[in-house]
């Protein structure tokens, strides 16, 4: 592992979740908020809570088995694994 990448994983597990969930719903403005986050790089896992604006459930998500691969000048995001609580969701993750 790259110096680089053990600064970017160290940097990640220190980040509050107060910090992600703060920014994340700046960004979202207008359109969600996120409500719960959970990360775990070691064991690439992830849960992410989010509330749609105007609907009444909250969306929850789980990731397991991810990567994120550089390519140049891209990003690539592979999910081995992914569940919502929601059907529509469940069959667009399932999507190869």
């Amino acid at each position: 592992m790259s110096f680089k990448s053990s600064l970017i994983k160290i940097a990640i597990k220190w980040t509050p979740n107060s910090l992600i969930l703060w920014v994340a719903n700046i960004m979202l403005k207008g359109i969600a908020e996120l409500t719960d986050f959970s990360f775990d790089l070691e064991a690439r896992k992830a849960y992410i809570q989010i509330q749609l604006v105007g609907e009444s459930e909250t969306i929850e998500v789980w990731l397991e088995g991810f990567a994120i691969i550089s390519d140049e000048e891209s990003y690539k995001l592979i999910i081995q694994q992914a569940q919502s609580n929601r059907l529509w969701l469940d069959n667009l993750l399932s999507v190869s």
